[in-house]
């Protein structure tokens, strides 16, 4: 099967449950595969789009394949494992992770106390399902703002899809809030 790419809009929803309910019906409508590698289904939705161009897309299945679950990726970005390999490097990981989010997140609370304040502000904005902006947020060193509200927005929202029954996005927004 081919790869199947679709845009999705969640930007006039506001709250948990109707980003969640919206994507899993959008998921429920795939079409299924007929097994492994090529015979597999394969889709990727475009949900944002950012200033510079790049976009921010879902991929299914995810590499663990759970269910509903997605991988965020975006264009145009690289980041790398928290591990070293057995090179005593670390790899390049096609998709941000956690830890790339939380480190960046730290280095900017190091690096500019008072702007890190109204990044959380914004951060806590998206927690709560509200309009937020990346504008007049400015640091000099790690990800855009912009990249780092949307890819949050996005993994927050991975998170309640695939633990809807548990904690959802407050796992991520727990290591945000030790920082």
């Amino acid at each position: 099967m081919t790869l199947q790419i679709k845009n999705i809009d969640t930007s006039n929803y506001s709250s948990r449950k109707e980003i969640r309910t919206k994507l899993i019906t959008i998921f429920l409508a795939e079409e299924p595969g007929t097994g492994k590698g090529d015979n597999a289904s394969k889709y990727r939705y475009f949900v944002e789009t950012l200033s510079d161009g790049s976009k921010i897309f879902l991929e299914r299945p995810a590499r663990l394949n759970k269910g509903m679950d997605f991988v965020v990726n975006i264009e145009n970005f690289v980041f790398y494992s928290n591990k070293p390999n057995k090179k005593g490097t670390f790899a390049k990981i096609p998709a941000p992770a956690h830890h790339n989010i939380l480190d960046d997140l730290k280095e900017k609370k190091l690096s500019n106390p008072s702007e890190y304040k109204k990044l959380r502000a914004e951060i806590d904005n998206i927690f709560n399902v509200k309009p937020y902006t990346h504008k007049n947020i400015k640091f000099k060193s790690g990800l855009p703002v912009e990249v780092l509200l949307n890819l949050i927005k996005w993994l927050f929202i991975e998170q309640d899809v695939t633990y809807w029954n548990f904690s959802g996005r407050n796992m991520l927004m727990e290591g945000i809030n030790n920082i």
